[in-house]
């Protein structure tokens, strides 16, 4: 459905390991959100659903917004 691409806070790339990481605390920023497959829906109703995932400050935060906007769509 989407591809998250990480980078560790000095800006190089992650290498797969067995690191754990507190969710709840690991800082995340949204910069753009890409809607495959939408013909003749219009953005505005898209970038009203999606408007949650920006707000999000962490990585938790992310994919509990994320999950409840995937499932909005789908209602539609």
């Amino acid at each position: 459905m989407g591809t998250i691409h990480a980078k560790e806070p000095d800006g190089s790339v992650m290498e797969e390991s067995k690191k754990t990481f507190d969710l709840q605390n690991l800082p995340a920023k949204v910069q753009r959100v890409v809607v495959d497959g939408l013909g003749r829906t219009k953005d505005d109703l898209i970038v009203k659903e999606v408007q949650p995932i920006f707000e999000a400050k962490t990585f938790e935060d992310v994919s509990l917004k994320f999950s409840g906007v995937v499932f909005s769509l789908l209602l539609q």
